[in-house]
């Protein structure tokens, strides 16, 4: 069908993105976060954060044990989590009005029924606006402010490279060869400054 296969770090399930979803990345200290390094209870802490700003829009949603959110039953999000160093990178998507009929038919047997938001709730805010509550939930939870701004060169010209070395082959994509580690890769990064 065309569609990209896409591995990611935390792992987990498939996820399919298209137009009709909102994805979300955070990265925070873990100490900040997760002091006593439990693993469920992030997933609670970042649900309730999804859920404040859903509800800033009258979405009542609701989470599910360890890391789905359901409206009306059914998963309009999923959230995975990854540690390294002292930090933990925290994503998900919610399903606003995504194409469920192609989903359905490239993901092979799944753990939940999925619905769109537009789906379940009439007037169906933007996308826009729920990115704005979810902001707002991350920012009441967590007690932090967001300092919107753009990548440095360096961090573009080292996103670039990661893309080039490991993320963009298809030895990681899709488990064709060995891969290199973490140290191969920090050590090959170091060395070009």
């Amino acid at each position: 069908m065309g569609i990209r296969v896409l591995r990611r770090t935390s792992g987990g399930g498939t996820v399919y993105h298209d137009l009709g979803n909102i994805n979300y990345s955070v990265i925070m200290k873990e100490e900040r976060v997760n002091p006593n390094h439990d693993i469920l209870n992030v997933y609670q802490q970042f649900a309730k954060a999804i859920l404040y700003g859903l509800a800033l829009l009258n979405v009542k949603a609701e989470s599910q044990h360890p890391n789905a959110i359901l409206l009306n039953g059914k998963k309009i999000s999923g959230m995975a989590q990854h540690r390294f160093y002292s930090v933990i990178l925290f994503h998900g998507t919610l399903l606003v009005n995504s194409d469920l009929e192609l989903l359905s038919s490239t993901l092979f047997n799944p753990k939940h029924e999925v619905t769109n938001i537009s789906r379940e709730v009439p007037g169906c805010p933007p996308n826009e606006a729920i990115e704005e509550a979810i902001v707002a939930g991350f920012r009441e939870s967590f007690q932090i402010q967001f300092d919107l701004g753009t990548l440095t060169p360096y961090e573009s010209r080292l996103s670039d490279e990661l893309v080039t070395m490991k993320y963009g082959t298809e030895k990681w994509n899709l488990h064709t060869d060995e891969e290199l580690t973490v140290e191969e890769m920090s050590h090959i990064l170091l060395s070009r400054g």
